[in-house]
């Protein structure tokens, strides 16, 4: 496991179960962070995370400790390309704080950086909790013509980060 993981061995990441869905959507909803790349505004809309996998690059997980759902996170690869992105990675409310979300990093660093020798992600930029995390798990902000490009075309202007090349991840 990576630098910045901490689990005893209950902590496991496994694709998505269709079961999971209300519960993954109810996390994304509880934050405003997540909550903004929600698609859709309603309370009430309809969590698909079969669909979110069927994205074009996107693989779709869930961290659980035990039989436990506790964390959301994506990986997204692009046909062809060596980078890999970390995306809307998400803890359960009652179980932040608990280090799951450093968990969660560390475990989709690993798999990512299995498919991809660069692995990057985005947050936002007054989100300091969730970049702390990220740090920790040895991913640092891009250099500033890097971040003018990854933020091209995006709906807001995020903090990009990155972690060293796979020769170094170990």
């Amino acid at each position: 496991m990576s630098q910045c993981s901490s689990a005893t061995g209950a902590v496991a990441l496994a694709e998505v179960p269709e079961a999971a869905a209300d519960r993954v959507w109810r996390w994304v909803l509880s934050s405003g962070f997540s909550r903004e790349w929600a698609p859709g505004e309603e309370e009430n809309a309809v969590a698909e995370p079969a669909s979110w996998a069927g994205l074009d690059g996107a693989r779709t997980f869930l961290l659980t400790e035990g039989a436990e759902p506790v964390g959301y996170g994506e990986i997204w690869v692009e046909k062809g390309d060596d980078e890999a992105e970390q995306a809307h990675l998400v803890i359960g409310p009652q179980r932040q704080g608990e280090g799951l979300g450093r968990e969660l990093t560390a475990r989709l660093t690993e798999r990512a950086a299995s498919s991809a020798s660069r692995v990057v992600l985005r947050v936002a930029q007054e989100d300091t909790r969730a970049q702390a995390v990220y740090r920790s798990c040895g991913f640092r902000p891009m250099f500033a013509a890097d971040q003018v490009a990854f933020n091209q075309g995006q709906p807001r202007v995020h903090l990009w980060m990155e972690r060293a090349r796979r020769e170094s991840l170990t």
